[in-house]
């Protein structure tokens, strides 16, 4: 049985029945006038006084206003339809001259129409024509104003016309402030949980019994509310006026214009017809003006500012939520206040008809407290999917009980299934749940290595080189013109480090992780970790939007998650290519979803961001997205899907930015780092390219590819049972030729040169698994493609061949996959990553994320010649790319070098001082170095030994004294301030990369300078303000600036290298994320 809902907008009247003070009622007979107000023409009076014919009430009087003008000729139907032979009253055709309200029309219809025989008992029962009463209708309002003499006003039920079980009114729901609660909400399903309502504010025009005495006695409808505000007027004045206002449920009338049912696969259509949006605002802002006009003169300047912030307010979350209609509806309050002359004067026209309190009324609004309560109900109902079969069951009649059933008809040991249960019986789940086995056992050396240590150094090796960082030092590499480590460059950062920053960020919130040493090291072994086991739960994800079917889609996300594209990436390092590989299914149904006729722009926005994300990845991808795109665009049905299709061709370019630019060069394309190979890297047959394997494979992965290869060719041979069918038939198969054409040709292309292994630049290729991953997506898409209506090809008949062709077919392919699988994961996916282990000093390392920010010089001596390399807080290439100049010129750190090791020991007394300028805190000799070097390096003024190991001997550049303040050393640092001779005063504190500082100085000597220990070409990319004003560098040497005497703010910044496209890009950004992010559902965006 269904129990009926408490009704969250009803408020308990003060006297909601007659009690023994009440006077005994008068045993006289209400006489009935029904006024049917005719607007439409013969149809509808015709409808009209057959339902009135059908009342086992019959009514007394009929009378007929016409307010069509003369535009319809209803004497042939008033003549017709009422009289002796119908068992009606001869009905009374009384015709407006001119358009007007309807209220109007009924007040002077009040000054002419004669009385009945008993003034005191006579009752208007008011039917619009689009209003159709239930037989026992007015029988139900007659025995309720019977019973309580003190009701003047009496509503039913009103319902929709074509779905009986759907509500669409129960009396007027206000706040004090005049808000209406929509309880019930329009077209909610009737099941009897309004049915205890009796007192109201005020009731609806359809359908509405008033005694004529009461509409005299408050002067009719006022016209100042004519519309939509009417009938709500006209209730709160007779409640003023001391006449009760209620509602009888029992008594139903079917409202709206009459319509055929629209079917649809699930049933007939679910929801009534909405308010227009137009109607919706005249509806909201009518109540208003009724709540500024009958509440208390004082209260009015306070309720109009209340109205004022409160509309702007809810209009301003409203579109922070993704509902632009919802927010121009409630700015409609804001017309309430424009028209306050026409309030007062409907003020002083009943200014002596009140004969109650305002404050008596309080117990038939609803309260904040419920109005909070629907509020949060309706949130509720907007983040909850759509339900639509059940819904479309309730509009129906099927999911509404009639009544009790017996006890024996009811099996209460039905228990659905537990939340577990669910989860663990889902395809997708165990699809997910295998593809992470199928890593575990493919790093089990790296688990046992120290994987699992989130304070850990990561993974390092093939693509992917040794990080130490977190997503503070990402960002900047993104962001900052000048960047990189070492001296840094000048040269456009790498658009994928964006992603890797945020996606850092996001780890760093975790406990322990943003505690370790290199949190994006931690983040980058993650993403190879987890790489198959995310990619299988995308690919399932996104298969619904071929098939709804779990298993035919947990079976090619298994396909796709531990393939020979995602491995071979995975053991490689490929960072970029993993990410790629879990965003490219979501991305293609993301594409698809946009090109259908119930395609959304939230879908077209997360698309876009995705591409955009995709893009940053492997920039090719963006080309094939903007051709996807561009098709739609050009041949899409339907102005919605062209639209949708242009967000999809402007927006991932856009979002690139600045770095849109880089594109230009053919090379960015194509020799993105993570997607390079060596040019004398194994090259894989034609034959293992097209079985998805672009680092080569033993023959047996190749055969065990075949059946899944097989499958997606079988698909082709089917005819397409659609349209849409067809079109994705030829875009896959265009897809599949470019992917596999793609990886043939990609390693006769150079791009550049690479570091090889051995440090030695080789020549760079594409790596083919780019190609392959859009050639394999395509060949499972077609798969997926082939799966559906088999049911209907297969037919009915058990040991059919068909069927038993295609079970093998199936056990071939569930094989194939299972195989591919654990041989991959059998022959590790650690053997050429492992993890990685920092030889840096801890000391070293602690000074240069310090304010300090100094560097560490690592020397490694052969009997050829000192190799050096500068280590800093700033981060390097995370993935091997294409060589390029860094642009830094020199500042003096290979004749530093040279002082130190060509120099005898002792010879060099201010080498450890040309180290503290640099910047450079500490010297490391790698591995066994020459004794002779060793003995140079301890006899050099400025530097102490302070300890060797096995693999490295480390010293510190010691601190200086100050010319200015002798009791303070100054140690070596990245930013330090001299006097204007050159001496050395003291330090300031670094907070950023690449000297990026805020430090508050005092005051100090005439002359004194800052001097940074950057590159020449630093200055170009720097902006160095004293108190906000821009500071000019000097012509030569380190980067100098003359900072006046007095005290003030240094603040040293490296902006972005296009700052405006830089926030327009972010600006965007936001954009598409705010549209992308979905908030409720569909059924929540409409107006109701």
């Amino acid at each position: 049985m269904t129990a009926a809902t408490p009704d969250p907008a009803v408020s308990t009247p003060t006297d909601p029945t007659p009690t023994a003070s009440e006077p005994t009622p008068v045993a006289r007979r209400p006489f009935v006038t029904a006024v049917a107000l005719c607007r439409s023409g013969v149809d509808s009076l015709t409808v009209t006084l057959a339902a009135l014919a059908d009342q086992t009430r019959r009514v007394d009087r009929i009378v007929v206003l016409d307010l069509t003008q003369g535009a319809a000729d209803l004497g042939q139907v008033t003549r017709t339809q009422s009289g002796a032979d119908t068992g009606l009253p001869e009905a009374e055709l009384v015709s407006e001259p001119t358009a007007g309200p309807v209220g109007a029309a009924v007040n002077r219809l009040l000054q002419t129409l004669a009385q009945a025989p008993d003034p005191a008992a006579e009752w208007w029962w008011l039917l619009p024509d689009d209003v159709v009463p239930e037989p026992a209708a007015l029988a139900k309002l007659v025995d309720a104003v019977r019973r309580s003499p003190s009701v003047g006003m009496a509503g039913p039920k009103v319902l929709d016309r074509n779905r009986p079980r759907l509500l669409v009114e129960v009396g007027h729901q206000l706040t004090r402030s005049g808000r209406r609660i929509a309880a019930p909400g329009r077209g909610e399903p009737d099941q009897g949980q309004y049915d205890t309502r009796t007192d109201v504010l005020a009731v609806g025009l359809p359908g509405q019994l008033v005694r004529r005495e009461v509409l005299t006695q408050v002067g009719g409808f006022e016209p100042a509310f004519a519309g939509p505000g009417e009938a709500l007027d006209l209730g709160w004045r007779a409640q003023l006026a001391g006449e009760r206002v209620v509602v009888v449920p029992a008594a139903r009338v079917l409202a709206g214009p009459e319509t055929s049912t629209t079917e649809t696969p699930q049933g007939p259509e679910p929801t009534v017809p909405a308010e227009t949006m137009s109607e919706r605002r005249a509806a909201r802002r009518a109540a208003r003006r009724v709540a500024l006009t009958r509440c208390s003169p004082w209260a009015v300047p306070g309720l109009a500012l209340w109205v004022l912030l409160s509309s702007i307010g809810s209009a301003l979350v409203l579109l922070l939520l993704k509902r632009p209609a919802h927010a121009w509806v409630e700015l409609a309050d804001l017309g309430a206040l424009v028209r306050p002359f026409s309030s007062i004067a409907a003020r002083w026209r009943f200014r002596t008809r009140r004969r109650l309190r305002r404050r008596d009324l309080a117990t038939l609004f609803v309260t904040s407290g419920e109005s909070l309560r629907h509020t949060a109900d309706r949130v509720q109902e907007a983040l909850t999917p759509d339900r639509d079969g059940a819904r479309a069951g309730l509009a129906a009649g099927a999911g509404i009980e009639s009544g009790p059933v017996a006890e024996e008809a009811e099996d209460l040991n039905v228990l659905s299934a537990s939340l577990p249960e669910r989860v663990f019986s889902n395809a997708g789940v165990l699809a997910t749940l295998a593809a992470g086995i199928v890593a575990a056992v493919g790093f089990r050396s790296s688990f046992r290595g120290g994987l699992l240590d989130a304070r850990g150094t990561g993974l390092a090796g093939g693509e992917l080189a040794r990080v130490s960082t977190d997503a503070s030092g990402l960002w900047h590499a993104f962001r900052d013109s000048w960047h990189g480590a070492g001296l840094g460059t000048g040269a456009d950062s790498a658009p994928y480090l964006g992603v890797l920053a945020t996606l850092t960020w996001l780890v760093e919130r975790l406990p322990y992780v943003g505690e370790g040493r290199s949190p994006a090291s931690v983040l980058l072994a993650w993403i190879l970790v987890l790489g198959m086991p995310v990619a299988t739960a995308a690919a399932y994800l996104a298969g619904r939007v071929v098939t709804p079917a779990r298993w035919p889609r947990a079976l090619v996300a298994f396909a796709w998650g531990t393939g020979g594209v995602i491995a071979a990436a995975v053991s490689h390092g490929r960072v970029t290519l993993v990410l790629a590989h879990i965003l490219l299914p979501l991305v293609v149904a993301g594409v698809v979803r946009s090109a259908r006729a119930d395609g959304t722009f939230t879908a077209a926005a997360a698309a876009a961001l995705g591409a955009a994300v995709l893009g940053a990845m492997v920039p090719p991808y963006l080309a094939l997205v903007a051709v996807a795109a561009a098709v739609l665009v050009i041949v899409g049905p339907g102005w919605g899907r062209r639209v949708r299709g242009l967000a999809l061709l402007v927006l991932p370019p856009a979002l690139q930015g600045s770095l849109l630019v880089q594109l230009r060069d053919p090379v960015a394309w194509l020799g993105a780092p993570g997607a390079l190979d060596s040019a004398g890297a194994t090259t894989a047959s034609w034959w293992q390219l097209l079985a998805g394997y672009p680092e080569g494979g033993s023959a047996l992965v190749v055969a065990l590819s075949a059946p899944v290869l097989l499958a997606g060719v079988v698909t082709l041979v089917r005819r397409p049972g659609s349209r849409g069918a067809g079109v994705a038939y030829a875009a896959l198969t265009l897809l599949a030729a470019v992917g596999l054409g793609w990886a043939l040709l990609a390693r006769r292309v150079v791009v550049g040169t690479v570091l090889g292994a051995d440090g030695v630049p080789v020549e760079a290729t594409p790596w083919p698994g780019v190609g392959l991953q859009c050639f394999v997506l395509a060949v499972l898409g077609l798969a997926l493609l082939g799966s559906v209506g088999m049911r209907g090809i297969l037919g009915k008949e058990r040991w059919a061949p068909r069927r038993l062709l295609a079970g093998a077919g199936l056990l071939a392919v569930t094989a194939s996959v299972a195989g591919v699988a654990a041989l991959g994961g059998w022959a590790r996916l650690d053997g050429i990553v492992s993890v990685g282990f920092d030889a840096l000093p801890a000391v070293a390392v602690e000074q240069a994320r310090g304010p300090e920010a100094n560097r560490m010089i690592v020397l490694s001596t052969s009997e050829a010649a000192v190799e050096y390399q500068l280590v800093a807080r700033e981060p390097g290439e995370i993935l091997r790319g294409l060589a390029r100049p860094s642009g830094a010129s020199d500042p003096g750190v290979a004749a530093a070098v040279t002082a130190l090791v060509a120099s005898q020991a002792g010879d060099a007394p201010g080498a450890g001082a040309q180290l503290a300028d640099l910047g450079i805190g500490f010297v490391s000799v790698q591995g066994s170095a020459d004794p002779e070097v060793i003995r140079t390096l301890d006899a050099t003024a400025g530097l102490t030994r302070l300890g060797n190991t096995d693999d490295q001997t480390l010293w510190r550049v010691l601190a200086r004294p100050s010319v200015t303040t002798p009791t303070e050393v100054v140690p070596a640092s990245r930013a330090r301030i001299t006097t204007a001779d050159g001496g050395l005063s003291g330090w300031v504190r670094v907070d950023g990369a690449h000297g990026a500082l805020t430090a508050s100085l005092p005051a100090g000597s005439v002359g004194r300078r800052l001097v940074l220990a950057e590159p020449r070409e630093w200055v170009q990319h720097a902006q160095v303000h004293f108190d906000g004003a821009l500071l000019t560098a000097t012509s030569q040497g380190l980067p100098t600036y003359v900072l006046p005497d007095r005290a003030g703010v240094l603040t040293v910044d490296i902006p972005p290298r296009d700052p405006r496209w830089f926030a327009g890009q972010f600006a965007l950004l936001a954009l598409t994320v705010f549209l992308a992010v979905p908030f409720g559902n569909r059924r929540s965006r409409r107006i109701r």
